[in-house]
């Protein structure tokens, strides 16, 4: 982050950027092995949900704030401070987060990497779960390098607003993670996921309508809410996969979601082209209520225990 916000050219920008991607990009998929370690599978999706809870704060708080400071002093400072606070976050996880002392850490090899992959791949539910979370990528985190022109193209603001419309797929997602336990206990994690497709196409069909940032705010927010709804059961389908090498299957699960995140712009650049901002809006919709049909068809059946 301090490279990126000192670099003289985009090259050298694109470069700091690829590195801190690396170097950050284990950080939740880690977090989230830690919770399949730590909670029975009646549990884990309500302890993920709040860990989801504390991503989607940030987010929120860093979609507004970063739009605002970029607005008025620039990308470089919004940069600075995001590195500040990372730095913050290491320290906190240097002196709060002890290893545990019963835990096995066997030497590093490649062999032994290349079995916990392999491992992972052995479950047939890799099939439903990493091209979903792909997708995902593409249709929800492709689309966001673009609200800032969108909403300069329709006259309804810049990068400032665009942090609050960005900031309202965070909102949706808070408030599905304060109503996990409810629905859970009430309708069960199937149905979840497929009322959360069809709410996250209610959210994209309305955004190429809504005649206003709020408006905008508000589409976004409804998409958030059924993305997380689907989204946080596939994340928990991610610890499932192979117990014996969690890590190694919430790592995978990453590496798909953040390759969708990479090529979402491209597919929505090409969409736009083809077919118009608004028909390509609306396929992300189809998307997401395809994946939350598919997804809800394979969820393991259990007696769901709100925590």
């Amino acid at each position: 982050l301090f490279l990126a916000a000192a670099a003289p050219t985009f090259e050298l920008l694109f470069a700091a950027r690829v590195f801190g991607g690396l170097t950050s990009g284990g950080i939740i998929p880690l977090c989230f092995a830690m919770v399949g370690d730590r909670f029975a599978p009646e549990f884990r999706q309500v302890a993920l949900s709040r860990v989801l809870m504390a991503m989607l704060s940030s987010a929120f708080v860093g979609s507004i704030g970063a739009g605002l400071v970029a607005d008025a002093f620039g990308w470089r400072t919004a940069l600075v401070i995001a590195a500040l606070i990372g730095l913050a976050a290491f320290a906190i996880a240097l002196l709060s987060l002890p290893a545990r002392k019963v835990e096995q850490r066997p030497p590093f090899s490649i062999k032994s990497a290349v079995g916990t992959y392999a491992g992972v791949f052995r479950n047939p539910l890799w099939a439903t779960c990493f091209p979903a979370v792909f997708a995902e990528g593409v249709v929800v985190f492709g689309l966001m390098p673009y609200i800032a022109t969108i909403l300069e193209v329709r006259g309804m603001g810049g990068m400032r607003e665009a942090g609050f419309v960005v900031a309202g797929l965070g909102i949706g997602g808070i408030v599905y993670t304060l109503l996990v336990p409810f629905l859970l206990a009430k309708i069960g994690q199937a149905s979840i996921v497929r009322l959360g497709g069809v709410v996250a196409l209610l959210g994209y069909s309305a955004v190429p309508f809504a005649a206003s940032w709020p408006l905008q705010a508000l589409a976004f927010g409804l998409s958030g809410l059924g993305f997380y709804m689907v989204h946080n059961a596939l994340q928990l389908l991610a610890t499932e996969l192979a117990p014996q090498a969690r890590g190694s299957a919430t790592a995978m699960h990453a590496f798909w979601f953040f390759l969708g995140h990479a090529m979402g712009p491209l597919f929505y650049r090409v969409a736009f082209d083809w077919i118009g901002t608004g028909p390509a809006i609306l396929i992300a919709g189809l998307v997401m209520l395809a994946i939350g049909l598919r997804v809800a068809s394979v969820l393991p059946v259990r007696k769901p225990v709100a925590a």
